[in-house]
């Protein structure tokens, strides 16, 4: 067993742990996600910049990030992450002086919205526009630190992200409840190398001006003041159903409705991409 302490770069305390595990545990970490909040993210390949070799798992975390449309929340999704909300708060606030136009604040859970920004840039500049990713970079970087490359948030990304940068106009009705964007902030982690055959679990104390989650039992039990709970898991697609996806494509691309397409069924997080490291 490794213990190591460290400071990030906004004067959170870290704890971390590193022992090894049972590589079959993954198993029942990826069943444990079909109904608890988590995620597993698995690479066969590595290329420097954008695949890495590595298996990882994580359930039951403390804190959620939400964006919809221009608007991010951080939720404490148990008593573990009220030590962490006031760190996520004061990050949300950094990214509003600039472009936040209205904030809420209660207890468990804090949001802001993001301005629409009416700046000119150039094309390789668009991505450093008042965005939510504004909101996510001011997280990132009170976490940041050099200790350790594994800390960081995991999640997913939707498609409609895209509208944060291009002034598309949408034609089809959004439901108010989709979510554009899910991350977690994990404070245990299971990784495994792929090439070295090394399986690792990282279990993370933080210490914040709320306090410390030492001594703080780990689980998906949500505070009083929380929000909501686990949404239910989603039937199991009926078959011929993919089918028809396709079939409907392909009317859409000889009409010339669609230029490019990825079929899918519908989920209650947004369709996955890669985690954002800090």
């Amino acid at each position: 067993m490794d213990k190591t302490s460290y400071l990030t770069a906004g004067g959170v305390r870290v704890h971390r742990t590193a022992e090894p595990f049972d590589p079959d545990l993954l198993d029942e970490l990826t069943a444990r996600v079909q109904d608890r909040r988590g995620g597993v993210l698995s690479s066969g390949m590595e290329y420097p910049g954008r695949y890495s070799r590595w298996h990882m798992a994580y359930v039951d975390p403390p804190v959620e990030i939400v964006a919809r449309g221009r608007t991010v929340s951080a939720r404490a999704l148990n008593s573990r992450g009220l030590v962490l909300l006031p760190v996520l708060a004061a990050a949300l606030a950094t990214a509003g002086s600039t472009a936040v136009g209205t904030g809420r604040h209660e207890d468990g859970y804090v949001e802001v919205t993001i301005a629409e920004s009416d700046e000119v840039c150039t094309e390789e500049q668009r991505s450093k526009r008042p965005t939510v990713f504004t909101a996510i970079r001011a997280i990132t970087a009170v976490f940041a630190a050099a200790d350790d490359p594994n800390l960081g948030l995991y999640g997913a990304f939707g498609y409609d992200l895209a509208f944060q940068f291009e002034p598309v106009r949408p034609r089809l009705a959004r439901d108010p409840a989709r979510r554009d964007l899910v991350l977690h902030l994990p404070d245990q982690l299971h990784v495994l190398d792929r090439k070295r055959e090394i399986a690792t679990r990282l279990s993370y104390e933080f210490e914040t001006s709320a306090g410390s989650t030492a001594g703080i039992t780990r689980g998906r039990l949500e505070p009083a003041g929380a929000r909501g709970g686990n949404a239910p898991v989603p039937p199991d697609p009926e078959p011929g159903s993919y089918a028809r996806v396709v079939e409907l494509a392909r009317q859409k691309f000889a009409r010339g409705d669609l230029f490019e397409v990825v079929p899918g069924h519908t989920f209650h997080a947004p369709c996955p991409a890669p985690a954002a490291f800090f």
